[in-house]
C-alpha cells in the first residue's frame, strides 16, 4: 500500500538533505524513519514471515515426492566365509485427492497473508502520525524555549528599571522583590523548557536512528481550516470501511472462521493416492532384518488409493472444535471492541480538529489582546495607577498566550493526521503537503510569534 510512495521518498531523499544543509526537514527526517527506523525493519521482517504461511499451507495439498535408498552388507562364517552386499532405492509419491482440514488450513493461512499485510500497513501508517509527532512536538519545545527566552529578557528589564527606581527612591522593596521572583521563576521555567527540547530531540534520534540537526520550522501561514467534508458522519462511515486496523481486524476473523472449519474437518474421512517404484535387493525390498539370506534383485512398482475415516482420536479433536471455536467468538467481540473505539476515536479526531481550528484563532486574539494589556497596564503604571505586580502579571499573561497559541497550532496539525489515519487514509502524500509550509530560514527566536503580532509586540 504504501511501497511506492516509499521508494520515491527514499530516492528523493538524498536531494532533498542536500538542498537542507544542516537542518532537517519533515521529509528528511521521515525518510531516515523509513530507512533505519528498526521497529519498522522488525515490522517488515514479520510481515515476510507472516506470508510465508500460504506456501507452507499450500504444500500440504500438493504431490509429496520422496526418494529413499538403503546399502547392507552381511558377513556369515558359519561354515564357510560368506559375504554379500545389497542395495535399494524407492521413489514414492503422495497426493492428497480430499482432505478438507488441509483445504481450510490453506484458506486460513491466505486470510492470515491478508490480515499481515494489513497489519502492516497500518503499521507504517502509525509511523507516519509517529514522525510527525516527534517533529512537531520538537518544534513545539523550540517555539516554548524562544518564548521562555523573550519572557526571562523582559522580566530581567523590568528587575533592572525597578532597581533603578529603588535607588533612586521612586519604588520601595517589594517591588523590586517582586521583579527579582518573576525573573528566578522565568529562569526556572527556562531550564526545564531547555530539558524538554533535548529530550524531544532525544525521541527524534531514537525513531530515525541518527542525531538531528536543528529542525526546519513551520510557517504561521499554515491554512487552519475545518476539516473536509465538515461533517462527522461521513468520516465515521469512511473509518468503518477504511480503517486498516479495523479490516486487519475482519482478516483475524476470517482466520477464525476458516481455523474453526478446518478443525471440525479433522472428523472427515481422507482420500489419498500413493505411488511407488522400487528396484534393489529383494532381501532388502520385502524383509530388511533377513537381508543376506537369499540373492537377487527386483522391481517393484505400486498404485494406491488409500482412504483413512477418523473414528477416536482420544477426544483431541473435538477439543480442537471446541478451541477454535472460543477462539473465533473471541475475534468476534474484539472486532466489536475495535469498532467501537474506531468510532470513539474519528469522532474525537473531528471534533478536535475543528476545535483546534478556533483554539487557534482565539489564541491569537488572545495574543493581541494581552499585548495591549501590557501596554495598558505599563502606561497606567507610569501614571501611578498600577503597580509593579500588575505589569508582571500582564508580562507573563502574554507569555502564556503566546505558548497556548503555538500548542494550538501544532495541536490542529497533529489532530488533523490522526483524523486520517482513524478513516484510513494517511499516507506520506499527507506529509509532503505540510513540507511545503516549512520556512527554511526559520528562527524560532524570532518566529515563536507571527510576524505581525511580533511587530505590534
Amino acid at each position: 500500500m504504501f511501497r511506492k510512495s516509499i521508494l520515491t521518498l527514499l530516492i528523493l531523499a538524498p536531494l532533498a538533505q542536500a538542498e537542507e544543509a544542516n537542518r532537517s526537514s519533515l521529509m528528511s527526517v521521515y525518510t531516515q524513519v523509513v530507512a533505519h527506523n528498526s521497529e519498522m525493519a522488525a515490522a517488515r521482517e514479520n510481515y515476510l514471515a507472516r506470508q510465508e504461511g500460504v506456501p507452507q499451507a499450500r504444500a500440504e495439498l500438493l504431490p509429496q515426492v520422496a526418494l529413499e535408498a538403503d546399502a547392507g552388507n552381511r558377513r556369515s562364517d558359519r561354515h564357510n566365509v560368506e559375504e554379500r552386499s545389497g542395495s535399494l532405492y524407492r521413489l514414492t509419491l503422495n497426493q492428497p485427492l480430499f482432505d478438507a482440514s488441509r483445504w481450510f488450513t490453506f484458506k486460513a493461512a491466505q486470510a492470515e497473508s491478508e490480515q499481515a499485510e494489513l497489519d502492516f500497513s497500518a503499521f507504517q501508517q502509525q509511523l507516519i502520525l509517529r514522525t510527525a509527532e516527534a517533529y512537531f512536538n520538537t518544534l513545539l519545545t523550540e517555539d516554548n524555549l524562544a518564548a521562555t527566552k523573550a519572557e526571562l529578557r523582559a522580566f530581567e528589564r523590568q528587575l533592572r528599571q525597578t532597581r533603578q527606581s529603588f535607588d533612586a527612591g521612586l519604588s520601595d522593596q517589594n517591588d523590586v522583590l517582586s521583579a527579582q521572583a518573576s525573573f528566578d521563576r522565568a529562569n526556572a521555567n527556562l531550564i526545564d523548557s531547555q530539558r524538554r527540547s533535548d529530550d524531544a530531540y532525544q525521541a527524534l534520534m531514537r525513531l530515525t536512528g541518527q542525531a538531528q540537526p536543528p529542525l526546519i520550522g513551520i510557517r504561521h501561514s499554515l491554512p487552519v481550516v475545518a476539516p473536509v467534508p465538515n461533517q462527522v458522519e461521513p468520516w465515521v462511515d469512511q473509518a468503518l470501511s477504511q480503517n486498516l486496523r479495523l479490516r486487519a481486524s475482519q482478516s483475524q476473523l476470517k482466520v477464525a472462521e476458516q481455523t474453526l472449519r478446518s478443525s471440525k474437518a479433522e472428523h472427515l474421512p481422507t482420500l489419498n493416492l500413493a505411488l511407488g517404484y522400487a528396484e534393489g535387493d529383494s532381501d532388502l525390498m520385502d524383509n530388511p532384518s533377513h537381508f543376506g539370506q537369499r540373492a537377487g534383485n527386483q522391481r517393484d512398482s505400486s498404485v494406491m488409493v488409500q482412504f483413512k475415516l477418523p473414528i477416536f482420536s482420544g477426544g483431541g479433536t473435538s477439543s480442537r472444535v471446541r478451541q477454535a471455536s472460543h477462539r473465533l467468538d473471541q475475534s468476534e467481540y474484539d472486532q466489536t471492541s475495535l469498532q467501537r473505539e474506531v468510532v470513539e476515536r474519528s469522532r474525537n479526531a473531528f471534533r478536535a480538529v475543528n476545535s483546534d481550528v478556533e483554539q487557534v484563532r482565539a489564541r491569537r486574539q488572545t495574543i493581541i489582546s494581552s499585548q495591549g494589556s501590557l501596554k495598558a497596564t505599563e502606561a497606567g503604571y507610569e501614571v501611578g495607577n498600577r503597580n509593579i505586580v500588575d505589569i508582571l502579571d500582564a508580562q507573563r499573561d502574554l507569555y502564556n498566550a503566546v505558548r497556548d497559541y503555538n500548542i494550538a497550532r501544532y495541536g490542529y496539525i497533529l489532530n488533523g493526521l490522526r483524523l486520517k489515519l482513524e478513516a484510513g487514509s494517511l499516507n506520506p502524500g499527507d506529509l509532503q503537503s505540510l513540507a511545503q509550509f516549512l520556512k527554511p530560514d526559520y528562527d524560532p527566536d524570532k518566529d515563536f510569534l507571527p510576524a505581525d503580532l511580533a511587530r505590534q509586540g
